[in-house]
């Protein structure tokens, strides 16, 4: 797969070789269902008292502001879905745990990596383009 990055500005060496240097911004593609999945995690957690009214209301507005694209999800994106879902022997392409075949399915068809912190999906497809940060 390829890996997609786009870089805002060239960056420069450092002058202080203790500063430290941030990797380039990466493009950044989410599906749309990821929004639901988002304000659903902070409508419970204010419902069980995890957070505040106001700490999920910021939280959205912080969520609003990432530097992502929101692809929605379309005949093909579906199809894959389905044949994801298929290959990890799950019920359903769309509920708590089945979202992932979705961002599979995105990943998939936009040829680039997926970046995730579900270790489980990234053990069950063992593939080299799906990615867990630990």
């Amino acid at each position: 797969m390829v890996k997609r990055r786009a870089f805002e500005a060239e960056l420069k060496p450092a002058i202080n070789p203790q500063v430290f240097v941030p990797e380039p911004p990466r493009l950044s593609f989410l599906s749309e269902v990821w929004v639901y999945e988002a304000t659903s995690a902070l409508c419970m957690s204010t419902f069980f008292g995890l957070h505040t009214e106001k700490e999920a209301e910021r939280a959205m507005a912080v969520l609003e502001e990432l530097p992502v694209t929101l692809v929605p999800p379309d005949a093909v994106q579906s199809r894959r879905a389905f044949a994801w879902t298929r290959r990890l022997n799950r019920a359903a392409a769309y509920d708590s745990v089945c979202l992932r075949q979705q961002y599979l399915a995105l990943a998939e068809g936009l040829q680039c990596e997926l970046w995730t912190a579900d270790k489980r999906l990234c053990n069950a497809v063992d593939l080299p383009w799906v990615r867990s940060p630990a």
